[in-house]
């Protein structure tokens, strides 16, 4: 076993979303190791994923949440980011961690800050593409390659991703692939005719429902005894703009707000569709081909293709392409002997992602910082 460690992980909640799951899943795998660990978060949004008892929770205790409009709503903003790094400073100084690891850089400043302040060796982790269809903002630049310089190390989910950093210069990147939280499941017959989508409904253009959905206009016509089932929570706004989308189809799709026991409706469904145009990695993705979905993967520029295989544990599509995902979705409802035989490749792909794996891969990294 490696030293014993202090390890204040900082993530901006832990309601739903991928890079959440993840905090949960690391810290875990990080107590499990022997380690003392920490989550600071904002505890009064609703908690979705819970850590283990041995885990210390601590509240981020915003201020005010009162909404303003305006200058008062700047000058809120700029107060809450002054609390996050009045916190983190307080808690370095009570908990003194080793290492602070900042999940999905929505605080870099802060934690890059208050690290350096207090001696803390700090590992910024991204959870999300380096690039875009559409190109990044100067805001989400300065994030990802201009704070990320000042780290101690960074971690990014695939090799383009790594490949992308170094062409921008941030050459100390290095792939950590999210952990797998849910148990592989065999392949079981008894599924339901369900087309599975998983995602937040207010992100539906990056998760690409669009496409599923006009796909799914095509689909449904030839077979109306399937349904669509996207789950995630999201707006009344975007919930009526979605339905607008599949008003033709509507009566054959579903829209289920995000739930804890996703796994449950992994192992119900027969195929899953991640139908993303701009994903860093899909954790969706990974975990419903573990529980045996026949998953159809929408690849962005080479990072899914990591974990999915074409024609062995998946079919992989092009992004923002509705006919090709017709034609995939198509293809597996026609032909079960393909999907059981994806599904059940599917369950054995991921020993790699383990958490036990991951949290190895995670205490190591951990292990050279502390011990430079």
């Amino acid at each position: 076993m490696s030293a014993r460690r202090r390890i204040l992980i900082v993530v901006a909640s832990l309601t739903g979303g991928g890079a959440e799951r993840v905090a949960v899943t690391w810290a875990d795998s990080l107590s499990l190791l022997g380690h003392d660990v920490a989550v600071l978060t904002d505890t009064c949004c609703p908690i979705t994923f819970r850590p283990s008892a041995s885990v210390k929770v601590f509240p981020l205790d915003f201020p005010d949440r009162t909404p303003r409009k305006g200058v008062r709503c700047l000058l809120k903003a700029l107060r809450s980011r002054v609390h996050v790094f009045r916190r983190l400073s307080r808690l370095m100084r009570t908990e003194r961690p080793d290492v602070v690891i900042d999940i999905g850089h929505f605080y870099s400043a802060e934690v890059l800050a208050a690290s350096r302040l207090h001696g803390v060796k700090a590992l910024q982790t991204d959870h999300n593409a380096c690039t875009r269809p559409e190109g990044l903002s100067f805001h989400t630049c300065m994030r990802k390659f201009v704070f990320a310089r000042f780290y101690d190390a960074i971690t990014v989910l695939t090799e383009v991703d790594r490949q992308e950093m170094v062409r921008r210069g941030v050459r100390k990147a290095e792939v950590l692939h999210n952990p797998l939280s849910l148990v592989p499941c065999a392949f079981s017959g008894l599924r339901s005719k369900t087309v599975l989508a998983v995602g937040r409904l207010d992100a539906w253009y990056v998760k690409g429902f669009d496409v599923l959905l006009s796909a799914w206009r095509y689909v449904s016509c030839l077979h109306s005894d399937w349904r669509l089932r996207i789950i995630g929570n999201g707006s009344a706004e975007s919930l009526s703009l979605l339905q607008e989308m599949c008003r033709e189809s509507l009566n054959t799709v579903d829209f289920v707000p995000f739930t804890a026991d996703i796994d449950i409706e992994y192992r119900r469904a027969e195929i899953f569709v991640l139908s993303s145009r701009c994903e860093g990695w899909g954790l969706v993705a990974t975990e419903a081909m573990s529980q045996g979905c026949a998953a159809v993967v929408c690849d962005y520029d080479g990072r899914q293709a990591e974990y999915a295989r074409d024609g062995v544990n998946s079919l992989i599509c092009p992004t923002d392409d509705a006919a090709a995902l017709a034609q995939r979705i198509d293809r597996l409802i026609n032909d079960e002997c393909l999907r059981k035989r994806l599904g059940g490749n599917a369950t054995r792909s991921f020993d790699r992602l383990a958490p036990d794996v991951v949290g190895r891969r995670l205490e190591k990294i951990i292990c050279r910082l502390c011990s430079d």
